[in-house]
Parts: structure tokens; sequence; C-alpha cells
């Protein structure tokens, strides 16, 4: 009895000891889970999740542990555990997708996106992702770059890769130094992260790295770094470390901020801190754009849309401005971090949370002012399966270096460098005035496809220059605008262009605005829409001279300088104007020059064109008052004529337009002499406006009496309606309706 009652109590011991462990582990692993250190946390997951098999918590971290310390292999069958169990939060889904796409598991990642999609239709990166299947190309290696690992690589972290000198860099690593076994990151183990210089020396070989004094790195992390080299300032991404004091948030969280260095001759200044860092949030991976114009950075500043998005500030004095998040264009619920703008503008950036081919990929876009075009990715071999970041390009567009921790490397991230070898073409030239030929500093070109899309935009320097790069077999358009000048155009074509890097010359001429000139802008009178390829001919009346003869683009309008007129001079002009499908119009323009400036034709006169169709009311269009015949009669009278006048002056301008002319009566009087009446009234009116016009077949006459009143007005019968005079005057009218066009 005694020994069963000690078996019983060493059960109850042993078990109650399992419950304390269990939650001694459950502890400890929340603990390390919290602070980031997932190395730490790993082992009591593994042993937590095979313990309470049915707890999706313990399982869904310690995949996310694996997942988070780049251990794919293992996240997959962690997942692939979790997505038999029930509960499961949604997003893990997500992860799971993610994972597999770093396996170059692109089917099945696929399919887990499209799930998530269906169970969380606010996260915008499924359906971003989704599109990765319709984007076959960005998987095929391109043979137009070539890649090579950098030969300073460790077996460690090495990244970042950017100039400060002529065939000198700074880039970020966490090799091994002195201190590397006692002070290490809570996160994977690693030492911290270092900035280290290094140079290019003969046959394109680099110099032994060197690390950076202690003014420059700190016990912590130190990294990414950019240079500016108008203002020799280094922007350097750190831990939150700060004259010698280590700041937490109020979670008790050390985050990331940006600090402002210089080199003052031989000595390293201070570091100072970027006005828009904070404790609460990261601040890191600044770069400026060529005119120092515009600082980008990466942050999780609250009021973004991911965990981290690509912000910028705009240079105001010798002060950063309010920061402003680039849009949905570029961020996603993910990650986007590593900016950096090109020489020809071209911001680079990497995500994970757009399509791709895992991990983070390295993505394009236009920048156009503050804003941003639709992303670009770089596809194969810049991107792989793994996490592709730290993009730098220099200035010739074709070399660079880019950080990756892709399989085959010596690290755990590499330094790469990449030679762009496709056949490029490049457009360049100067923006000059039309007359002088004098350079234009400070103008603003856009290149344009044949669309009439911008596919960039720059400022011109001092010198007037631009330079874009464009593609093989197309057209482009180059628009110049400059405050005092009329916009500037030029074309360019890369058809059957077969040299391998051709850069074509193209100056981009602008006129300087006199301040005397007319303009004119052509609408469709009903929609008041702007008339693209408008006939216009603006000729002067004194002297018989075209002053303008062109079609109209897109936009409707044009514009003329009065270079030979001044003030209190009389203009006398006639204006055709006519487009295929519009009722052709020729007008005259008088005026006296009182102001310098626009003299705009559309607010002197009636410009706007009327849109012809078949049973179109020309009288309606060009107002004309009401033909009459005395009584019983047919006869053309002299104010019928004026009107009729008018039909034929249309009809000559517009010579395929067919008309027939109906002539229609009151109810008063019989409808067969309203018939007969009205018929012989048609046929004379036709008669008329025939011997005035070229092809005189084009009208014809026919009556239609009392038939088609346009009120309630009968006359005879049961269905007799009393009207007055000014009613029965409304039917008594003669139309020209639109037959043929």
């Amino acid at each position: 009895m005694k020994k069963n009652q000690f078996l019983i109590f060493l059960l109850f011991f042993n078990s109650t000891l399992v419950i304390a462990q269990t939650g001694l582990k459950s502890i400890l692993a929340e603990r390390y889970y919290s602070k980031y250190a997932y190395v730490d946390a790993i082992p009591f997951y593994e042993d937590l999740s095979l313990r309470e098999q049915k707890n999706t918590e313990y399982l869904s971290k310690l995949c996310d542990c694996y997942r988070l310390t780049g251990n794919t292999k293992k996240a997959e069958s962690c997942y692939s555990r979790l997505d038999t169990m029930q509960g499961v939060d949604p997003i893990n889904y997500f992860y799971y997708a993610q994972v597999l796409e770093e396996n170059e598991k692109y089917t099945d990642a696929q399919k887990f996106y499209k799930l998530y999609s269906e169970k969380n239709t606010t996260d915008s990166r499924s359906n971003r992702k989704l599109e990765s299947g319709k984007t076959p190309e960005i998987w095929k290696t391109s043979t137009q770059y070539t890649v090579i690992n950098c030969d300073f690589n460790s077996s460690n972290a090495d990244f970042g890769m950017f100039p400060f000198a002529d065939s000198s860099f700074m880039f970020t690593t966490n090799r091994p130094s002195e201190i590397s076994e006692k002070h290490t990151y809570i996160r994977d183990k690693q030492p911290f992260l270092d900035l280290y210089t290094i140079s290019k020396i003969k046959n394109g070989a680099f110099s032994s790295p060197q690390k950076l004094s202690k003014a420059v790195n700190s016990p912590y992390h130190e990294g990414p770094v950019f240079y500016e080299k108008n203002s020799k300032t280094y922007y350097v991404t750190r831990n939150n470390y700060y004259e010698g004091k280590y700041h937490k948030s109020r979670d008790g969280v050390n985050k990331l901020k940006l600090y402002i260095l210089k080199l003052e001759g031989s000595r390293w200044g201070k570091y100072s801190e970027f006005e828009y860092n904070d404790d609460e949030y990261s601040v890191g991976h600044a770069t400026i754009s060529m005119d120092g114009d515009r600082l980008y950075f990466s942050s999780d500043m609250p009021g973004g849309y991911g965990l981290a998005d690509i912000y910028v500030s705009f240079k105001e004095g010798d002060k950063w401005g309010k920061p402003q998040n680039l849009g949905s264009e570029i961020n996603t619920e993910g990650n986007e971090m590593f900016p950096f703008v090109s020489t020809d503008g071209k911001l680079y950036f990497s995500s994970d949370g757009n399509y791709g081919l895992g991990g983070l990929d390295i993505y394009s876009s236009e920048i156009k002012k503050e804003k941003v075009s639709s992303i670009k990715n770089l596809g194969a071999p810049i991107n792989s399966n793994k996490d592709d970041f730290s993009f730098y390009i220099y200035s010739d567009n074709a070399t660079g270096y880019f950080s990756s921790n892709r399989v085959g490397g010596k690290g755990s991230d590499d330094i790469y460098a990449f030679t762009f070898t496709k056949e490029r073409y490049f457009v360049s030239g100067k923006a000059i005035d039309k007359i002088t030929g004098t350079i234009l500093p400070k103008t603003a070109v856009k290149l344009t496809d044949e669309n009439g899309t911008i596919i960039s935009e720059i400022i011109t320097s001092e010198d007037g220059s631009y330079k874009f790069e464009i593609e093989s077999e197309k057209t482009y358009t180059l628009k110049g605008a400059k405050e005092s000048y009329w916009d500037g155009v030029a074309t360019v074509s890369t058809k059957s262009t077969n040299a391998k890097i051709t850069e074509i010359n193209a100056d981009v001429p602008l006129e300087k605005d006199p301040g005397l000139f007319i303009y004119g802008i052509i609408l469709d009178k009903a929609t008041k829409a702007p008339l693209e390829d408008v006939n216009v001919v603006i000729t002067e009346e004194k002297t018989n001279t075209e002053i303008i003869n062109l079609k109209t683009p897109v936009t409707g309008d044009f514009k003329k300088t009065l270079e030979d007129k001044k003030l209190h001079d009389t203009l006398s002009y006639s204006i055709k104007i006519d487009k295929r499908g519009y009722l052709t119009k020729t007008v005259p323009f008088k005026t006296e020059i009182t102001n310098l400036g626009e003299i705009k034709l559309q607010e002197a006169m009636d410009i706007a064109l009327d849109k012809i169709e078949i049973g179109t009311e020309i009288g309606k269009l060009i107002d004309i008052k009401p033909v009459y015949f005395d009584v019983s009669k047919w006869d053309i009278r002299s104010d019928a004529a004026v009107e009729l006048d008018k039909i034929v002056k249309v009809m000559n301008e517009n010579p395929t337009l067919e008309i027939e002319l109906g002539s229609h009566t009151d109810c008063r009087s019989s409808a067969n002499k309203n018939m007969v009446l009205s018929d012989k009234r048609a046929k004379a009116s036709a008669e008329y406006i025939s011997q005035r016009i070229t092809n005189p077949e084009r009208i014809t006459g026919k009556g239609y009496g009392e038939s088609q009143p346009v009120n309630k007005c009968e006359c005879e019968g049961s269905k007799v309606v009393p009207c007055t005079d000014a009613e029965h005057q409304a039917n008594r009218r003669t139309e020209f309706k639109v037959v043929k066009y």
C-alpha cells in the first residue's frame, strides 16, 4: 500500500514538474521572441510545439523564427505542419508562400498567395505577388547582365557598397573583429555591423578592407552609408546610440536612426541626428537626388502602408522638409527599403511585397517631381529567390553594385558587381534658345513615347544639358518648358539603329515669349473637349499671307508670335478651321491691339466646331433665320436669299456635304394644297442653292406640307386644336438636314 502511495506521489510530482517546465519554457520563449532573439527562442518553441502539438501559437512562432533567421528549409516544413491545423491566422498562408518562393517552389507559392488573398482582401501584397505568374520574363536569366561576386567578401555579411571618392568605397560588414566574440547581435548571434573602406587597385582588384575608427563605428550597428558629394556629407544608418547613450522605445526596443557625419580635414566630426528621427520608430537607408533637393529614406513611422515604407523629404533652405510617403505605387504592407536615385532620375529600391522571385527584389521606378511611376522588377540575374538589395549604379547606367544572400555566395550577404551589356541607346542634348542658340539652364525636359506617355523628366543643369536612356525601335518626343519661353519640341527615333551603344544628339529649341501672340483652342461645341488634328489656316487679309497653317495637337490649341505687330495695330484675319466629321468654319477676325500679351481667339469669336452626323439640322448650327415666301408663292425673296446664301457658304466649305432641304407649312388651308405649295417652295430653294455650289446634285428639295408639325396645332377633322399665330409660325419652317457626309 505504501509502495502504491509512493508511486502515485512520484507520478504527481513528475507531472507537476513537467507542467512547471512547460510554463517556464513558454515564458522564456516569449521573452526571447519579443526581443527579436529568434535564435535563442527556437529551441524553446521546438520543444513546446512537440509537447503541445495542437497549439498553433507555439508552432506559428517557431515558423516565424525559422523564417526571420533565413532558415527557409525548416520554415517550409514548419508552415507545412501549420497548414494542417485549424484556427490558423491567415497571415501564415502569406508567410508560407514567401518561404516557398525563396525555396523556388513558385507554383506552390502562387497557390498560397491566392489562398491568402481570399482570406484577406485588404492586403495588396497577395495580388501583387500573383502578378509574378503573369511576368515570366523576370525568371529568365538575362544575358544582358554580367554579375560577379566581389573577391573581398567574407564568410559573414557584406553589403551596401557605395563610392565616396575616386576608386574608394564604403561598405557594411559584420566580419569578425577584436570584439566580435564578446559583442554580438541578439537576433542572430552575429557580430554587430561596422563600416569599412576599400579601394580599387590595378586590374580591377581591391585593396584589403579597413575598418573605420571608433569616431564612426560604435559598439552597435552601423550601415549602410550614403555619401553626398555636393555637401561632402555622410548619411549613416545606425542603432539609436548617441553621445554614448543607448536609447530604447517605450516598448523596450532599440530602433535605427539616421545620422549625419562630415569629415573635417583628416578628422571625423561628430554625428548629428536627422531631424525626423524618433525613439519610437526606425529611420534609415538614406539617398539623395543628384541635384541635392530630395532625400529618400525608409521608415516604419506611423501612417505608412506597411512594415517599412519609402519616404521623400524636400530641401527647404538648409533643412529637410516634412517627409512625404511615396504612396501605394511603391509601398506595400511589407518592407520597402534601400532606396537609391541614379543620375538619370530613376529610383531603385528593394521590396518583399511586390511581384518577384523571392525575398527582397530590386525594382526601378521613374521619378516625376515628387511622384513615381509604375515599378519594374529588374529580373534575374540581378534578382534571385533570396534577398537582393543595396543597389547602386554609376552615371554610365551600365555598371554598379548590389548585395544578395543568394545561394553560392561566400557569406550570409555578399556584394556583387554587375555590368549591363544590352544594346543601349541614349538621347542627349541641350535646351537652347530657338533664335539665338543660347543654352537654357534649369529647363524642364520631358521624354514621352509614341502614345504621349511621360517616360522620364529632368531639369537641365547649368550648361543646359540633359540625358535619357531610350529603347531601340521606338520614336520619342522631347518637350522642353521654361518660364518666359514657349514649350519646345524635338523628335528622335532609334528605329533601324544597329550600333551597340548609340547616343543620339537632339537639342530642344524653345522660343522666347515675345509678349504678344494670338492663341486659340478648338473645342467640340457639344462636349467642350479639345479637338486634335484640326486644320487651322489663318490668313492676313491685307497681304493675303498665311501666318498659320497647322494641325492642332491633342490639346487642341495653337499659338503664334506676332513679331511684326505693336500696340494699337489693327489685326485683320480670315480664319478657316476644318476637321473630318465636323462642319468647316471660316470666320473673319478683326481687332485692335490694346494690350501686350495673349490675344485669345476663342474669347473674341466662336471657333468651336459642330460635329456632323446623318440627320443633323444644319440650320440650327449656323443660326439661319426663317425663310419667308409671299402668300401662295414660291419665288425666292431677297430676305430669303440672304439666309439661303448661308447654306451656300457652308456647302462650298464642306464639298462632301449632301443636304435635303425640307419645306414645312402650318395646318391652315387644305392638306393637299399645303403639300403642293411646300414642295414647290422646297424645290425652288434647292434650285437657288444648287446654282451657287460645286456639285449641285448635293442639294435636293422636298415638301412636307403640314405633315410634320413641331407642336400640337391641328386644323382639320375632329382633332382641331386652336393655336396662336406664333404657334402656327413655328410650323412654317425650312430645314436643312444632312443626308450624307
